[in-house]
């Protein structure tokens, strides 16, 4: 049985296909690179999609935390965000990015100080040097910022840090019914 003409040539088609696709492929590890050299770059939209896309990689990213920890003090709230929100993701190495994000505790932008507190307790109890700031955040003017510095608190669940968020939860409480006996005179 001699394979005919048309069969030959789909096979050679096929072939030729997947060279093509597997010599196009990008790997994980350079789009990985890619994208850390964007998070570097001079478009601040380039650098919020790089630190979002970072984000959405999560742990096989961990190449790319120094990057992230660098792109903390990018002019761009929104870059400053997605890189803390990525590196939450990433989660490794904790021990390293704990400091940064403490920093970011007292950024001027409110979504960046939520983010920051909220990455602080998904990495838990490595944060423990945070809880001094954190219970500074209990006093922040935005109450985003307040619950998820309560969030870490308790995620990092050390006694001190567990007092503070009882004693937030007994202090929001007294100003809920305060600003209630307010609203109904």
């Amino acid at each position: 049985m001699k394979p005919n003409l048309t069969t030959a040539i789909h096979f050679l088609l096929f072939f030729v296909v997947m060279l093509n696709m597997t010599a196009c492929a990008e790997t994980q590890e350079q789009k990985i690179q890619k994208l850390i050299k964007q998070l570097g770059g001079e478009d601040k939209y380039a650098r919020m999609k790089a630190a979002h896309d970072l984000g959405q990689i999560g742990k096989p990213a961990a190449g790319a935390v120094p990057a992230l920890m660098h792109a903390l003090k990018d002019e761009n709230a929104e870059t400053r965000r997605y890189a803390i929100v990525a590196l939450g993701k990433i989660g490794e190495p904790a021990e390293e990015i704990v400091y940064d994000l403490i920093l970011a505790l007292k950024d001027e932008d409110a979504e960046v100080r939520e983010h920051a507190a909220r990455t602080l307790g998904k990495i838990g109890e490595p944060s423990k040097p945070a809880i001094l700031p954190l219970i500074e955040a209990l006093n922040d003017e935005e109450w985003s910022v307040r619950g998820n510095a309560a969030f870490a608190l308790k995620a990092i669940g050390t006694p001190k840090a567990m007092k503070a968020v009882e004693e937030f939860r007994e202090k929001e409480a007294i100003n809920t019914i305060e600003e209630s006996k307010g609203t109904n005179q």
